[in-house]
């Protein structure tokens, strides 16, 4: 019996560990992330009232233009710092909100930078006929392909949907995961140059004026 036991203890900690895993890929190595449970990245229509909100354990909302046509983009800040249980569930509560149209974890990397995500999200082909492979997995994800980048036409530009199942991160990685696709990559958001741990991040989206950042 205590063998039993141990093993479903076992088990069970395992899954909850692997559900909190956060991570994206490059160069087909996982580069893993920790939730930042006092911040979260808010997409809401523009009737959206703030003061409508009852969630006890925002201490701030600011809300700004958004590319995206009718929104709005904010970031919220938590105070304190929640549990990762405590912070799904405010996530969960915010996307039952009339007015809201998505919500994004925020993030620290390993070397303790903060980022925010975007409901954007990058893909590259392996070569020009996997267009079909793509429009194939965008329908089945319910995401939206917005463009194909001018400059390095193997990259796409896709964006999650209020259908979409999972954040931007989670989408990402199930496209790359397919192995149908060279890359798959969120809209990361920083203020910094380079948003993640990852040393060769620059290298990836190569002069700034290439990949269009897109802050939505």
């Amino acid at each position: 019996m205590k063998k039993y036991v141990f093993i479903v203890i076992t088990i069970l900690l395992h899954y909850f560990a692997s559900a909190q895993e956060c991570y994206y890929y490059y160069k087909g190595e996982k580069i893993f992330l920790s939730l930042d449970t006092k911040k979260l990245n808010l997409t809401t229509t523009t009737n959206f009232q703030k003061d409508n909100l009852d969630i006890p354990e925002i201490e701030n909302l600011s809300l700004g233009t958004s590319l995206r046509k009718n929104a709005q983009f904010g970031i919220i800040s938590i105070r304190p710092p929640q549990s990762v249980s405590r912070y799904s569930e405010i996530i969960e509560q915010l996307k039952n909100e009339k007015e809201v149209i998505a919500v994004h974890p925020n993030y620290i990397t390993q070397s303790n930078k903060e980022i925010g995500m975007s409901s954007y999200f990058y893909v590259r082909l392996k070569q020009e006929s996997d267009i079909e492979f793509l429009k194939d997995e965008a329908e089945k994800r319910d995401v939206v392909i917005v463009e194909q980048n001018e400059f390095l036409p193997l990259w796409f530009t896709l964006i999650c949907t209020e259908k979409t199942v999972g954040n931007t991160l989670d989408v990402a990685n199930s496209f790359y995961e397919t192995g149908l696709f060279a890359s798959a990559i969120p809209d990361f958001l920083s203020d910094d140059a380079l948003c993640t741990n990852d040393p060769y991040f620059s290298q990836l989206w190569g002069l700034n004026n290439v990949l269009i950042q897109m802050w939505m």
